[in-house]
This record gives C-alpha cells, structure tokens and sequence, in this order.
C-alpha cells in the first residue's frame, strides 16, 4: 500500500520541480531591480530544488541513505537560512532604508556564497561525525530572526516614509508567511529529531515530517507577494497595521 509520504514525495518530483523551475525563470526575467530579493529568493528556489532532489534517494532501494540525508538537510537548511535573508531583506526596507548592504547586489551575493559554503561544510560534518544535533540546534537560530523581524516591522512599518502603503502590505505579509511557514511546517520537525536524538518520543514524527515535505510549496507564495501586483486588493482587507491611501510613503514604488 501506497503511502502519504509516498505520495508527497512523488508529487514533489513531477510537479515541484517542474513549479520550481518554473518560478526561477519567472524571477530572472523581472525588471533589473530588486536585485537582492532575486537574489535571496532564488537561492531558496534552488535550495528547494536540492530538497526535492534528495527524496528520489528514500524511493530507490538499496541506495546511500547517508549521501541521501547530506544532500536533504543541506537543501532544507540552505532554503531555511535564505528564507531568513529575505525576510531581513524586507524589515531592512522598512526599519533601516539608508543601511542598504543587504540589499545590494554585491552584498547579495557575499551572504549567498557564505550561507552555501556553511551549509556545504556544516551538514556533511555533522552527519559524518555522528553530531547530527548540530544541525538541529542551527535549525532554530531563524525563529527569533523572524519573530523580530515581523515585531519590529509592525511597529515601525506607520512612520516609514521611504515605502508607499502597497510596499508595506506586502512587507508584512511576506514576514508574516515566513513567520506562519516556520512555526507549523518546519519547527515541529525539528524539534522532533532534537528530542528524538536526546531520548524523547514526542509522538508527532509522522506528521511533522508530513509538513515538512509540502513547506517548499509554500515559496511560491512569496512570489505572489513580492512581484505580483493583483494580491494588493486582497491585502486592503487584510492588513491590521492601520495604513491608509493618506499615508506620508508613496513616493516610491512597491517594494
């Protein structure tokens, strides 16, 4: 009998990957601005790429299970960590508009190749050396970078001036996404291996790795609402930041 996870798995290899590819090419064809979000939110595409990647290595019988879980955690870590980077990319925009290394291109590209030379040394290491908790203990350092980010945007996104009220409903809704995606769909996981590994049976392994699995999906979301200005309207009716048409920041473009 088929399985869910079977299942996932299967549909992460012949619609996720395709999806993905597909989004790469729909991002490296904007406009020749926002060059550090294309940046940043291309890595996550192609760290979800490796992710995919790996699963073939839990169908096929008989194959390294070990090169399979260096090459899964190193796509899941990286996507994690670039996730990490769009989202300070965003509150940088709101909070600190005049500090712009993170979002110049050369900057850009310094912490993509640092964050792919971390994960490139740190997950095999880890997994090679039997310190797989490692790699579980590095896996929360995003969850207060997301919490501050969306706090910090929320109180400081009224008296921004530099982003026009469209920027700022998608700012926050970008932070809020990343902040939603990591507490339900990558969290939970995680803290299932780390207590795992230290003799706790939570009893949730099942689903949390369930989550896991369909978390890239939800990248495509950021897409929408970095890039594709149809989702403002439906934005209106969502934001709680108490924005109006009457507000001081629209001499700039959408963010």
């Amino acid at each position: 009998m088929v399985s869910f996870g079977d299942v996932v798995i299967w549909i992460n290899l012949t619609v996720g990957i395709p999806l993905t590819i597909l989004f790469m090419y729909l991002v490296f064809r904007l406009e020749p601005k926002d060059q550090a979000t294309k940046i940043y939110y291309g890595n996550v595409l192609v760290a979800n790429i490796i992710f995919f990647g790996s699963l073939i290595g839990f169908l096929v019988n008989g194959g390294n299970l070990q090169a399979t879980f260096i090459v899964f955690y190193m796509g899941l870590t990286a996507s994690m960590y670039f996730r990490t980077f769009v989202a300070l990319e965003r509150t940088y925009i709101i909070i600190y508009p005049m500090q712009e290394w993170i979002r110049q291109m050369r900057g850009s590209v310094v912490v993509s190749v640092l964050v792919w030379i971390f994960c490139i040394i740190m997950v095999p290491s880890a997994l090679l050396t039997g310190k797989v908790i490692c790699i579980f203990v590095f896996a929360f350092f995003p969850a207060p970078v997301f919490i501050m980010c969306l706090a910090g945007t929320l109180k400081a996104v009224r008296t921004a001036s530099t982003v026009s009220v469209e920027g700022k409903r998608r700012i926050v809704a970008i932070l809020t996404l990343l902040l939603i995606v990591y507490i339900l769909m990558i969290f939970p996981f995680f803290l299932d291996r780390i207590l795992f590994e230290t003799g706790v049976f939570t009893g949730i392994a099942e689903i949390a790795l369930r989550l896991l699995l369909i978390s890239p999906w939800m990248d495509f979301n950021l897409y929408v609402f970095m890039w594709n200005e149809s989702v403002d309207k439906a934005l209106v009716s969502m934001t709680c930041c108490g924005m109006d048409s009457t507000d001081p920041g629209t001499s700039t473009p959408p963010a």
